[in-house]
């Protein structure tokens, strides 16, 4: 696929083999191919950095230093657009990382505030780890998650998968 990929696509193919290799267990190989997507990025353009961030932060977890990986997100929501899908992305993550580092507070405020300041973020896998925090976080799950219900009914389309919210 390199041999045919256009140029600028590069990068981006390059990190696609190293999440691979991360999924596969292959931390050594995973490193290799997000190196060589940086050697490729521009590291000036911020949608460039901010896939370099992601990636170094894919590597971190893969290594299990949460604390590293949650650095590389709060850099990288420096960087994007407020509202935009790596926004949502970048947040997600940062609270995941926070309840790996033992705080699971600032993770549920994270997501929360991700959920309910724009409905758009009403998505599947933010209110799945939101769900899991407020299990986590306290007796008052359920009630947590059928506030989380109301919104899905609210805001999302019929095609939500409401076992998301693990009710």
């Amino acid at each position: 696929l390199l041999k045919i990929e256009k140029e600028e696509r590069k990068a981006s193919l390059l990190s696609c083999y190293g999440r691979l290799y991360l999924q596969i267990g292959s931390l050594t190989k995973a490193e290799i191919y997000f190196k060589k997507a940086t050697n490729l990025r521009n590291l000036d353009n911020a949608q460039e950095k901010i896939e370099d961030l992601l990636d170094a932060a894919a590597l971190d977890i893969g290594q299990g230093d949460y604390a590293s990986a949650l650095t590389s997100y709060e850099a990288g929501l420096k960087l994007c657009e407020a509202g935009s899908k790596q926004e949502k992305l970048l947040k997600n993550n940062e609270a995941v990382c926070l309840l790996y580092l033992g705080r699971l507070k600032e993770g549920v405020q994270i997501l929360e505030s991700s959920v309910t300041s724009d409905p758009a973020n009403v998505q599947g896998n933010p209110m799945l780890n939101l769900c899991t925090l407020y299990e986590l976080e306290s007796s008052y799950a359920l009630q947590k998650k059928i506030g989380m219900l109301g919104m899905v009914s609210l805001h999302s389309p019929d095609s939500f998968q409401t076992h998301s919210l693990k009710l």
